[in-house]
């Protein structure tokens, strides 16, 4: 009987915000055994995944505790940042690829289990943002964009879903802007909020927290997101320019006056999305084995 690969995928390595959930599921929907302590390792691993991008040291991954590191690239590569000489690298996102200098890169795309939207017509527009707390993510204008809709009386309502360093910042423009009572932040629970939301807005100001965007697919939700290299790779959603409330509330208006507009984005995102999961973890075993 062939041996179940083991992979290590140590969360010391990772920041909070940008642990890959996703990959770990994936795999170990492939059939591997995954690792997710920090050590120490008792026995050999088969492979490591280690972010690509701002690494912590891995040093102690030696030869004796694995067998091959892969790096996964699921941010955009800046300048300084210390990157994994020697390392296979596997890419979420074509447009993500194309930034990396580091040589060969492979892309895997993060798949995300179906499921179908639970939301029902209502009086009040339920609205779900999924991202890590980052100021990548740019949720204080999808907050902004709420309370311009709530000016022009839209009943409407804002569920933040994701923890990471930028709680407070967003926290402050919630208070700022006098929406405490139409916005509300969550925590983690991504996959719930997004299947009991009438649309999804992804308002990124980086080419790396579009993750909403791959749950509303795999939902059915319509999404508006930030025109981002990854986004506009991805389709399935309307596209607006990166820090523009008006223009996100402006989508956000259509997607619930129009009817037909939402049923054709949430076609569009089933379209795009990836939902087989073992496939998806059996390209990162791929990956993982050259």
């Amino acid at each position: 009987m062939t041996r179940a690969p083991r992979v290590l995928v140590p969360r010391r390595a990772w920041p909070d915000d940008r642990f890959p959930d996703w990959a770990v599921a994936a795999l170990r929907a492939a059939g591997a055994h995954v690792g997710e302590a920090d050590g120490p390792w008792p026995r050999r691993w088969d492979a490591a995944l280690l972010p690509a991008v701002r690494a912590a040291d891995a040093a102690p991954l030696s030869a004796r505790a694995v067998g091959r590191v892969t790096a996964l690239l699921d941010v955009p590569p800046r300048p300084g940042d210390r990157l994994l000489r020697g390392a296979d690298v596997v890419a979420t996102s074509a447009a993500l690829a194309a930034a990396w200098r580091g040589g060969r890169v492979r892309v895997v795309r993060p798949a995300v289990q179906a499921c179908a939207a639970a939301a029902t017509a209502g009086p009040v527009v339920r609205i779900a943002s999924v991202a890590p707390l980052h100021w990548s993510a740019g949720h204080e204008h999808a907050v902004a964009a709420v309370a311009a809709l709530l000016r022009e009386g839209t009943r409407v309502e804002l569920r933040v879903a994701g923890d990471g360093p930028a709680r407070e910042a967003v926290l402050f423009t919630i208070f700022d802007l006098g929406v405490e009572r139409a916005v509300t932040l969550v925590g983690g629970e991504e996959r719930s909020v997004v299947r009991e939301a009438d649309a999804v807005v992804v308002a990124a100001v980086e080419d790396r927290a579009w993750s909403g965007l791959l749950h509303a697919f795999a939902c059915g939700v319509p999404a508006v997101a930030s025109d981002l290299p990854t986004t506009r790779e991805l389709g399935g959603a309307r596209l607006v320019p990166p820090r523009d409330p008006g223009a996100l509330a402006d989508a956000l208006s259509a997607l619930v006056s129009d009817p037909a507009l939402r049923a054709s984005l949430a076609a569009s995102g089933r379209r795009a999305a990836v939902t087989d999961v073992a496939a998806c973890g059996r390209a990162l075993l791929g990956t993982l084995a050259r």
